[in-house]
C-alpha cells in the first residue's frame, strides 16, 4: 500500500470519526435536555438528584451493547462522567 493510499484511508477513517463524534455531541445535548426536565421533576417533588439504583441501571443497560470486557470498562468510564455531569444540570 503506498503512502498516498495509507494516507487517503487515514483521512477518511478520520472523517468518519468526526461523523460520530458529532452524532455523539447531538445525542448528549439530547440527554442534557431530559436531564433538566428530570431535575426540575425531582425539585418539585421533592426528590433527591442522586438515585444510585438508576445509575446501577444504566449501566447494566449499556453493558450489553459492547462486544467485550475493555470496551463495557471504557464505556462505564465515559458514562460516569456523563451521570457525573447530569447531576450537576439537574440542581
Amino acid at each position: 500500500m503506498s503512502d498516498i493510499t495509507k494516507t487517503d484511508e487515514l483521512t477518511a477513517l478520520r472523517a468518519e470519526i468526526d461523523r460520530i463524534d458529532e452524532e455523539l455531541c447531538l445525542a448528549l445535548k439530547k440527554r442534557f435536555q431530559v436531564v433538566k426536565k428530570i431535575g426540575e421533576y425531582k425539585k418539585s417533588v421533592g426528590l433527591s438528584v442522586t438515585d444510585g439504583g438508576r445509575e446501577s441501571a444504566v449501566y447494566e443497560h449499556i453493558a450489553p451493547l459492547f462486544d467485550n470486557e475493555n470496551e463495557r470498562s471504557a464505556a462505564k468510564s465515559i458514562y460516569l462522567e456523563i451521570i457525573t455531569r447530569s447531576k450537576e444540570l439537574q440542581k
